[in-house]
């Protein structure tokens, strides 16, 4: 019964947010300009988790007595932030991503291999299982930041979220299976935390690779 509600559930927040932002940008949302990005932010990352939240936690709390607060609160994050780091970068490959990957040049491609790999490399340190200070310290998960508003700055909101996700990727892999900066504590609270650290960061770094992209075209 659970998983029956929970599909209805999760359908009818996509279905509703895909409809809003479809109406809104007369199409599909291309997230070129900060204010398609606001729209964007405040339909699928705010209002449909919100919405899909309240409805989910009454359930549990009816169903099973679950704590409403907690509920809710697991129910949002797991389903802001997919919408905040996979949904963008699905809308930007699709819509300008593979058109700038084919003209780039050599250049362009070695300084993303070097971005992307440095990115990959700390992910898999991250999540490493050998002994070691390295391996466990809370750093790893401030290490990549600089990288990331790198890839905001160079190669716009289609790298930035393609970074975002890596990095997300690797972070909650590790948290899931007690390794990394927060081995030794509930699996549960390091989701957490993990959740809220990227929910605070994307936002601002796909601003900032959208204003700034954005200032470009008007430049030219």
């Amino acid at each position: 019964l659970l998983l029956a509600i929970s599909f209805v559930n999760d359908s009818l927040k996509a279905l509703l947010g895909a409809y809003i932002l479809t109406r809104l940008n007369n199409g599909t949302p291309k997230l070129g300009t900060i204010r398609e990005l606001f729209q964007f932010f405040l339909i699928v990352v705010v209002l449909t988790p919100f919405l899909s939240a309240t409805g989910g936690a009454f359930t549990r709390y009816y169903l099973f007595g679950d704590s409403f607060q907690v509920a809710w609160q697991v129910w949002f994050l797991g389903n802001a932030l997919p919408n905040l780091i996979l949904t963008p970068m699905i809308l930007y490959w699709s819509n300008v991503g593979t058109s700038e990957f084919r003209s780039a040049d050599k250049w362009r491609w070695l300084e993303g291999g070097l971005l992307f790999g440095t990115l990959l490399l700390l992910g898999l340190l991250e999540s490493s299982d050998f002994d070691g200070d390295l391996s466990s310290s809370p750093i790893l998960m401030y290490l990549p930041f600089p990288l990331l508003l790198y890839a905001a700055a160079r190669f716009g909101p289609a790298g930035v979220s393609s970074a975002f996700f890596i990095v997300a990727a690797f972070a909650i892999s590790s948290a899931e299976k007690g390794q990394g900066p927060f081995a030794g504590h509930p699996p549960d609270s390091h989701i957490l935390w993990i959740q809220l650290v990227f929910y605070a960061t994307s936002i601002p770094l796909l601003g900032v690779a959208v204003l700034l992209r954005e200032s470009n075209r008007n430049e030219r």
